[in-house]
């Protein structure tokens, strides 16, 4: 296992695993069953869900953020965790299944929530799409501490093919989660548990050295672990928002599916300090290949 240069990179969020691994992890949604589930799943499982043993490089990843702590709590208790992104961060991604244009999904930061006396960035992912004779909408739904990003709710929505609804509530400190919406409870590998959403924002708080790769192993669903982030090269990047100079990571998923056995994904990052994702390719070798390109950020 290759780890950063740097080992371990500064200010990570507590509860680290030890030195040698990066945590997190992410179950990555079930392997594409065909052609009809896998334009969602791509997104879904960009997503796989850290959580936290490695963590952002403050100086060179993040920012000091002004967050406004709900009125319940109290603010001067509460040190928000330095990260590139803000409350009203709204990326809008045009969606292809091989070159056709078949949806529009988003990633959102909608604002901060009283969970359990904790102060949470509330987080969303949607996808829409069609592709005859099939239709999908999607949303994934996140809670994430603003001072270490571990998950506190997941909520999983979907219509159409693939239809399901998953609600989840997480307990970092007493390293459980549980079902609300069924009867199933499990253990997490960690206190700083990540779900398939939070993944994605925590990804952004990494150095992302090129020829780093990072083993990241608290998914807060023990089976999904662990994922492994490679950084493969910068490039330059063209979509309908405009042409970025940016990092591309290549997640590698324990399980089958689009990112595991057989299949290939890249992911472009804008390669400044916002780390925005401007790109994603999944390819998997019995479907078209899948894109999202960045059409508007705001």
């Amino acid at each position: 296992m290759r780890l950063p240069r740097s080992g371990v990179p500064t200010g990570a969020p507590t509860g680290a695993v030890g030195p040698a691994r990066i945590a997190v992890s992410a179950r990555m949604v079930a392997p594409a069953r065909a052609a009809s589930s896998a334009l969602p799943l791509a997104l879904a499982l960009l997503l796989a869900g850290p959580s936290g043993a490695a963590a952002q490089d403050p100086e060179r990843n993040g920012h000091d953020v002004q967050v406004h702590v709900p009125e319940s709590l109290d603010p001067a208790a509460v040190t928000p965790m330095k990260v590139p992104f803000a409350v009203g961060e709204n990326l809008t991604y045009e969606v292809r299944f091989g070159r056709k244009v078949v949806g529009e999904g988003f990633l959102r930061v909608n604002g901060v929530q009283d969970i359990r006396h904790r102060p949470a960035y509330q987080v969303g992912m949607g996808l829409d799409g069609s592709m005859w004779p099939w239709s999908i909408k999607y949303r994934f739904d996140s809670w994430m501490d603003i001072e270490n990003l571990a998950s506190y709710r997941f909520v999983q929505d979907q219509t159409g093919v693939d239809a399901r609804y998953r609600a989840y509530d997480i307990f970092p400190a007493e390293r459980r989660w549980e079902r609300t919406d069924a009867e199933d409870s499990g253990e997490t590998l960690s206190d700083v548990p990540l779900d398939q959403v939070s993944f994605l924002y925590y990804v952004r708080t990494l150095p992302l050295e090129v020829g780093d790769e990072y083993v990241l192993d608290q998914y807060f669903k023990e089976d999904g672990n662990p994922v492994r982030i490679r950084v493969l090269r910068k490039d330059r990047k063209t979509v309908p928002a405009g042409t970025f100079d940016t990092v591309v990571i290549e997640p590698v998923i324990r399980t089958s599916g689009l990112f595991g056995d057989g299949g290939q994904a890249e992911i472009h990052l804008t390669d400044d300090d916002r780390r925005i994702m401007v790109y994603m390719l999944s390819r998997v070798k019995w479907l078209p290949d899948i894109h999202l390109r960045l059409k508007d950020i705001s």
